[in-house]
């Protein structure tokens, strides 16, 4: 039961939920709720006695665990009978799927899948996919739900952009075209401010300043992708600098949790102490092409002592010809720690500037279109890669540090590879 009276739907929001279309497609402004305001229509659907299931998808699981406690708290407000969230794992031929789930008392449920589109075959209902444009196989995806329509079932897209040659910039082209009969939502944040947004952030955050303080505030923060991120601009400067088929083509690797007999590995190190940036450890397998990431240490906010252990861990456990670590953030210390630790490990220092980082990430970027490489399908930098901006070359939202991890690590692989005294890994190529 609500404390006080039930919040309201902003008049965007409300327009979004009352959209009955078998398919909508919101382009919009970050942070402005309506993933909130879905998950309340998801609810009440499935509550009905002739409603329907919803499957949500985000591109991660903190979007998909938050989507579904949305569901609850919705449920709880408007007094529904359903359960407390459920969480299981599925199994399935190529990797365990996590689920997230609210049952109601009709029988019918909401659940947040993963967002391999084979998980989507099979489904009756309606179809959430939030975050398009950030999705590794969004048009694959996208086909897979389609088969919902079939059977009655609604498909609803949602997404802030990424880039005026992501395919889900193309698809609000082909619907402004008249190419696809789907129904079509833009909402900027001027859009939210016009419909009463920021007065319900001052009502439950209490802010002190203006609506105007708060507008240019938040385009400070946002700088130069300002236009993208709150206004539904797509622009050339989020093009990523790695090709999405190369990444999908790529992602068939796996991780191995021990050493391999006579096989060679290489490490890449990108030591960040504290804040929100992630201490990243990597190691690749670099016996035969493809090298293959094998095995990650990826956690932020830790301690030089715990990350000291974490890398003495990998290195016991796959003893790599070379330990590449980044001079800046730490590096230094770490390398001089290892080193000590370690003594028979050579450790290799990488002072990353805006041109070596450049050089560095056109490497790995023609790595991964030659095919060179692969990596398990559930890889935060498969994440990154699609967020990593080729013009700037820096991650557009979130963070790179799994890429830099990588970047690192190549910077020393012909050095690696000839150390190792034979040439086994050019002559048994898959390629």
């Amino acid at each position: 039961m609500w404390r006080k009276s039930p919040p309201l739907l902003l008049p965007y929001q409300a327009r979004w939920v009352a959209d009955n279309s078998r398919v909508k497609v919101v382009e919009k402004s970050r942070r402005i709720g309506i993933s909130w305001a879905d998950a309340a229509a998801s609810a009440l659907d499935a509550a009905k006695i002739r409603g329907c299931d919803t499957y949500y998808v985000g591109y991660n699981k903190d979007m998909s665990e938050q989507y579904i406690e949305d569901v609850a708290y919705w449920a709880r407000g408007y007094q529904l009978a359903a359960s407390e969230i459920e969480q299981d794992v599925l199994k399935d031929d190529e990797e365990d799927i996590l689920v997230f789930r609210v049952r109601f008392a009709s029988g019918f449920k909401v659940s947040a899948l993963s967002s391999r589109p084979s998980n989507l075959r099979a489904k009756k209902g309606k179809i959430v996919v939030d975050e398009a444009a950030f999705h590794q196989d969004f048009e694959q995806l996208i086909k897979a739900g389609m088969a919902i329509l079939a059977w009655g079932g609604q498909m609803r897209i949602i997404s802030t952009h990424f880039g005026a040659s992501n395919p889900f910039n193309r698809l609000i082209e082909e619907i402004r075209a008249g190419e696809k009969d789907f129904s079509l939502h833009t909402y900027t944040i001027d859009d939210a401010l016009i419909d009463g947004l920021f007065e319900r952030i001052v009502l439950t955050q209490g802010l002190k300043m203006t609506r105007e303080q708060w507008r240019e505030q938040l385009f400070r923060d946002y700088g130069r992708f300002a236009d993208e991120e709150l206004l539904c601009i797509p622009t050339g400067e989020s093009d990523s600098l790695f090709s999405l088929d190369a990444i999908a083509a790529c992602s068939v690797g796996k991780w191995i949790g021990a050493r391999e007999p006579a096989h060679y590995y290489l490490m890449g190190i990108d030591p960040n102490f504290g804040g929100a940036d992630f201490f990243v450890a990597q190691m690749w397998d670099i016996t035969k092409l493809p090298f293959s990431l094998v095995a990650e240490y990826r956690e932020s906010g830790q301690t030089n002592l715990k990350a000291r252990k974490k890398c003495i861990e990998l290195i016991d456990k796959y003893k790599p010809t070379i330990v590449a670590i980044e001079a800046n953030s730490g590096g230094t210390v770490i390398a001089e720690n290892l080193a000590s630790d370690r003594p028979r490990s050579r450790i290799e220092l990488v002072k990353t500037t805006k041109t070596s980082k450049l050089i560095m990430t056109d490497r790995i970027a023609l790595c991964l279109e030659q095919g060179e490489v692969v990596f398990p399908p559930d890889w935060e930098g498969i994440r990154e890669m699609r967020q990593f901006s080729a013009l700037h070359r820096e991650a557009i939202t979130g963070h790179d540090d799994c890429l830099l991890s990588w970047a690192i690590a190549f910077a020393y692989l012909e050095v690696a590879l000839s150390s190792r005294k034979d040439f086994s890994w050019c002559l048994t190529s898959n390629h």
